[in-house]
């Protein structure tokens, strides 16, 4: 079978994002960065700086187009409040304490589930594929009901998107042709047009309203909806 998006576009397969598209974490890693930055200093009789959450965005930025591997980014982090022994251990900690809060505490897309699982109730291929490290990625999708689903994270796979590699695995995963299968995103220059670069069909779900800017320079051929549920009615 295969699933009309749009009166011209037709394809027998979806690959989805994971995070702000299936669901979100309400900036886990930020905000757990921070407490920690602010528990370390308190235990040493410090005071936090004021840049405190520009410093941990960029290096979380870093880590993100994989410039930084996530332990590295909390590490440095860390190190301006701890001595680098302990702040080896307190990443450890970050990290276990991190997969549990993201394995009870995602918040789901509005229509997610019920898209994903009419698509499979007709036979339609579904993959994820998204940026990020394990297992947190794995115990965000648990958290949503969707760990039946295949998995690509960038981590095992050896790409970030929107590097036309990560695309291609997607491809290869499902079974498809690139210009035959969907990718669902709600980023624009990572999961849209890095999808489109890479041959597949674009589908835009944008967490707000876009700007006008983005809409007058999106692509014709890319399809944009309001929810998930637009793409299984």
């Amino acid at each position: 079978m295969a699933v009309r998006l749009s009166p011209e576009i037709e394809v027998d397969a979806l690959g989805f994002d994971l995070d702000h598209t299936l669901g979100f974490d309400d900036r886990l890693e930020l905000r757990t960065m921070l407490r920690y930055a602010r528990e370390a200093a308190a235990s040493r009789g410090a005071a936090v700086g004021g840049a405190l959450r520009e410093h941990a965005s960029a290096l979380l930025a870093l880590a993100r187009v994989g410039q930084l591997t996530i332990d590295q980014a909390m590490a440095i982090f860390l190190g301006a409040y701890l001595p680098a022994s302990r702040a080896k251990a307190e990443v450890a900690r970050w990290r276990e304490e991190v997969v549990a809060e993201a394995r009870v505490g995602m918040r789901p897309a509005p229509g997610a589930r019920a898209c994903i699982e009419r698509l499979q109730v007709r036979g339609i291929p579904v993959a994820i594929l998204t940026n990020g490290w394990s297992p947190l990625q794995e115990a965000k999708a648990q958290s949503l009901g969707l760990s039946h689903l295949p998995m690509l994270i960038s981590e095992h796979i050896g790409a970030l998107k929107p590097a036309p590699e990560a695309f291609a695995a997607l491809v290869s995963r499902l079974g498809t042709r690139p210009e035959r299968t969907a990718y669902v995103g709600d980023d624009l220059d990572g999961d849209v047009l890095g999808a489109r670069a890479a041959a597949l069909v674009a589908v835009w779900v944008p967490e707000r309203d876009p700007a006008a800017a983005d809409l007058r320079a999106l692509p014709h051929d890319v399809v944009t909806v309001r929810t998930l549920a637009e793409l299984a009615p």
